[in-house]
Order: structure tokens, then sequence, then C-alpha cells
């Protein structure tokens, strides 16, 4: 018996409430068989989970779980989904929680598949039904393909980083899709060996995936990444062309030895590795400066009295003079024997400097001043 069946392909979510401890799994309902993904560990889950369905109703439901609990769900029809599946390679899918209320979004793909007998559909997809059957070793093109397959499957899901490359996608290229793929299927073409095509890809997925992070971060914080983020961009087209044209000319022409195509692939891979890592740690201290600004302020709003500057120059009020340092030439001794015990690094110099008086006899002047001297040697810290 021969019928109609389509791959579903759930791959992504955010917009998740960050109040839950991250263990979300997405259960489909509508459809034969019933699609049931595995738990994972992340408030931007990625799933990345395929799998051949018929349907069995003209609607499809996607419920978003918290371990065991149902959290939200979306009902969409079915014909809907394929329709917009022509359009968009994938299609996001907005998911509310009882009462309406808009909680999250989800992101699939639903193409038709070729017609399969029952016994066919319950092949693994990565393996040919003879494949299957014989407990073949995949060969080669399997790998490749399966590889491909992951790779392109996680990079669909980097929303952010296609926003910023899409302005500026160069002939021949039309869609940044393009751009991600063909730096995939050069790779998986020509690196000959299993392992290295598999560390080297999924280790700058795992990056692009962390810079994807930052980006959904940036975006709550008063931080500016359109000069970094056109940089990014402009490594990924550059190395995407690179291999493109390394593609090309191995094919055309033959000039290269494989050894050597092997060598200039694993460079770009290298130089898109390093860039992505380097454009992660630039937005995370970005994002970690902005943070510390804001505490900073939070807790200069909690003083009674406060002035833009630092806290050992702060005013104490209106009903006060403000605070001024030592009249010139005076403590000379006291102020040059504090300043030798502030800036000594030594070891066995005491963390603690006692300056003791009566009530009156300039304490917080000295102390002011000594403020203000390292201040000007970029020493002070508080």
């Amino acid at each position: 018996m021969s019928m109609k069946t389509y791959s579903l392909l759930v791959q992504s979510a955010d917009q998740l409430p960050w109040k839950l401890r991250p263990h979300f799994h997405v259960k489909v309902t509508g459809c034969s068989p019933e699609v049931n993904t595995e738990l994972v560990s992340s408030h931007k889950p990625q799933w990345n989970y395929e799998s051949n369905i018929c349907p069995t109703a003209t609607q499809l439901i996607f419920q978003l779980h918290h371990k065991t609990k149902l959290i939200c769900q979306g009902t969409f029809n079915f014909e809907d989904l394929l329709q917009k599946s022509q359009t968009a390679h994938i299609i996001e899918l907005s998911l509310s929680k009882p009462g309406n209320k808009k909680l999250g979004r989800l992101w699939i793909r639903l193409t038709e598949s070729q017609e399969h007998s029952e016994t066919q559909d319950t092949v693994a997809l990565d393996q040919t039904p003879a494949a299957a059957s014989s407990g073949a070793v995949p060969d080669a093109e399997t790998w490749r393909q399966d590889i491909g397959k992951k790779v392109k499957q996680t990079w669909q899901g980097l929303h952010q980083i296609t926003k910023i490359i899409a302005p500026l996608v160069p002939e021949p290229f039309n869609t940044p899709f393009e751009i991600f793929n063909t730096i995939s299927d050069v790779a998986v073409e020509y690196m000959e060996n299993k392992e290295a095509v598999e560390d080297a890809l999924v280790k700058l997925s795992v990056q692009l995936v962390e810079v994807e992070g930052v980006l959904l971060d940036s975006e709550k914080y008063n931080i500016d990444i359109t000069a970094s983020s056109e940089e990014l961009a402009d490594l990924v087209i550059k190395q995407a062309v690179e291999m493109q044209n390394i593609q090309s000319k191995a094919t055309a022409k033959k000039i290269f030895e494989q050894h050597e195509i092997t060598g200039k692939i694993s460079q770009c891979i290298d130089i898109l590795k390093q860039g992505t890592g380097k454009y992660h740690r630039r937005m995370s201290q970005a994002i970690a400066r902005d943070v510390k600004k804001n505490v900073d302020f939070a807790l200069a709003s909690m003083l009674p009295s406060f002035a833009a500057r630092a806290l050992f120059d702060a005013d104490t009020g209106a009903a006060t003079s403000p605070r001024r340092a030592c009249t010139p030439g005076t403590r000379k001794e006291l102020l040059e024997k504090l300043e030798n015990w502030a800036l000594d690094k030594s070891p066995n110099t005491s963390p603690i400097f006692w300056l003791s008086g009566m009530a009156g006899t300039g304490k917080s002047t000295v102390a002011y001043t000594i403020c203000r001297l390292l201040q000007g040697h970029k020493q002070f810290g508080a």
C-alpha cells in the first residue's frame, strides 16, 4: 500500500519564559506518527528534529512542553502550512498559552516527500532502504549528505545573522541561505576525511549559534552593533565567495591537487571560526559593559544625593560645602607616605593604611586628596 508523506522539521524556538528552568520539548498531533522531540535544556532550544509524517486531520497542533507540563500551543491548518512552505524555507509559528496570550515562537519546515510504502516510512531518514535492511555501513556519499543536511538544518535557524547578511548579499548569490549552503556544500564535497569535516563544520556551527544568541541578547541592551555586525557579514560573505572560487577552479581547470583543495577550504573554515569567535567575545564584552553601567547607575541612585562623578567626589547635599583637597604645599610628608603605600605592589605591603586623629583634624580631606592623586595615576579603584 502506498501513501503520501511529508517531511516535518521541528527546528527551534525562542521568546520562551526565562523564569522556567530550561527543559523544553515539542509534541505535534494531527499526524501519524505523532511527533515528540527530545528534551533540550536551553531557553533557545535547537531540536532540528525531522520526521516523515502522514496527516490524519486537516490541522496540526504544535504543543510546547516544559518537562511534562504544557505551557503554550498553536493550531494550524495543514494546507496553509504547505502553501507557506512554497515561499518560505522556514516557517515561523506563534504559540499562545491559555487566554490567547502570545508566549513563544516555533520555527518549522514542511515539505512534500515522494510516495513511500508503509514499510519504507519506518526506514531511518539517514539511510537508504537497502542500507537499512542490510545493515551496511553508509558509504562516503551517504555520510557527506548526512553531515551537510545536519549543518544546513542548524544554519537555517540563524535568523539574526541572516538579517545582518541579507542587505549585503552579492552576486551570484540571491539569499543568505545560498551563502551558508555554499560553505557547507564545498566543505562536504572536497574535504576527504569524515572526522575533519564534522570537526570543522560542527565547531563553526557552535560558534554561529553562540553569535546568534548574543545578537538576540543585544536587543535587550543599549549597544550599537551596526559596525561590528557589518564586519561579521563581510567576513562570512568573503569566505563563501573564496570557497566558491576554489570549487570553480577545481572543477573547471583541475589545477589543484586534492590536498591543496582541502588545505584551502580548511583555511577558509578556520578564518570563519576565528572571526565568529572574535565577534562573539566582542559582543559579550559590550553587553557586560552595558550591564555594569546599569548596575553602577542603580547603585548610585540609591544614595541620598549623587554627583555624576566618582563616589569619593560625591556631593554631600546643598546644606554643606563641597569637599576640597588639602591646600597645596601642606601635609606633604603624610600625602607622600600615603601615595607610596598605595602604589607599592610588593607582596609585603600591608593592605590597610590606618589614618587616625581627632575630629576636625583633616582625615577626610587627606583621604579625598589621596583619592584624587590616585585617580590622576589611573590607579583609583573605590
